[in-house]
C-alpha cells in the first residue's frame, strides 16, 4: 500500500506496525541535475533536512508517549552526500548510510516501472565514499553488489572485462570495513521474480553487514545494533 503511495513521512509513519523499523531514503537532485531536469527551485537543503528529522522526531516522542520501553530504529540513507550530511550532523541518534550504485545494472530502472533513477547515480568512487563517509562519521555505506562481486579483471583488445567469482572481492570489503564504515551490499535491482537473471550476483558476498533487497527491505546482520 505505502510502495503505492504518495503518503506523507508523518503518514507513513504513522500506518507502519510498531515492530517494523524504517530506513528513510532521500531523493535531491545535485545542482547539474536540476539544471538538466529543470527542477528548480529546489529547496535549501537544511530546510529539507529540518523538515524530515522535525517529523522522526516527533513521531519517535509520540511513541515514547505510548510506550516507555519501544523505540522504532530508523535509518537515512541518500545519495546526495550533502543531504546525508546535513542529516548527520543535525541529530546524534539516528545514522546515516551514504548510497553508491557504481557498477549497478543501469537496465533495472526501465525494466520495473517502480524503480527511479537515483541522484548521484555512478559518479563516485569507493575510495571517496569511503572518504567522506570517514570524515563526515557517517555509519557507513550502501554499495551495488555487482561491485562487490568483481574480483577479477583484464584487459583484452582494449576493453576492460570483470568477471564475478565466487570469492566476491574480499580486497575491496575488507578495505571498508578496516575503515571503520559498516558496509551494506544493494540487491536491490536483482529481482526474486526472475531467479535465473543476474544468477552470479544473487550471492551475498562474505563480509557485509547488511543486504538492501529488490523488495525494498533492509535487513542488518544480528551483529549491527540498530
Amino acid at each position: 500500500m505505502l510502495a503505492a503511495s504518495f503518503a506523507s513521512l508523518h503518514d507513513a509513519l504513522a500506518q507502519l506496525p510498531l515492530n517494523v523499523h524504517v530506513e528513510v531514503h532521500v531523493l535531491y537532485p545535485t545542482k547539474i541535475e536540476e539544471d538538466r531536469l529543470l527542477l528548480g527551485p529546489t529547496q535549501n537543503i537544511n530546510e529539507v533536512a529540518n523538515a524530515i528529522l522535525t517529523v522522526v522526531f516527533n513521531h519517535a516522542r509520540h511513541l515514547r508517549e505510548q510506550s516507555d520501553s519501544f523505540v522504532r530504529s530508523v535509518v537515512f540513507s541518500s545519495f546526495n552526500q550533502d543531504v546525508c550530511t546535513a542529516l548527520n550532523w543535525k541529530q546524534p541518534n539516528y545514522p546515516v548510510l551514504l548510497c553508491n550504485e557504481l557498477g549497478a545494472d543501469t537496465c533495472m530502472p526501465a525494466r520495473d516501472p517502480q524503480k527511479v533513477l537515483s541522484s548521484g547515480r555512478t559518479t563516485i568512487s569507493i575510495r571517496e565514499a569511503v572518504r567522506i563517509a570517514q570524515s563526515n562519521n557517517f555509519m557507513g555505506l550502501i554499495c551495488s553488489s555487482h561491485l562487490l562481486v568483481m574480483q577479477s579483471f583484464y584487459v583484452q583488445r582494449g576493453f576492460l572485462l570483470l568477471t564475478p567469482t565466487q570469492d566476491r572481492v574480499p580486497a575491496l570489503i575488507e578495505s571498508i570495513k578496516v575503515s571503520g564504515l559498516v558496509l551494506i551490499t544493494d540487491m536491490s535491482d536483482i529481482s526474486d521474480q526472475h531467479p535465473g537473471r543476474n544468477s552470479s550476483f544473487r550471492v551475498v558476498p562474505k563480509g557485509v553487514d547488511g543486504v538492501l533487497k529488490s523488495s525494498g527491505v533492509l535487513r542488518f546482520n544480528e551483529t549491527i545494533d540498530i
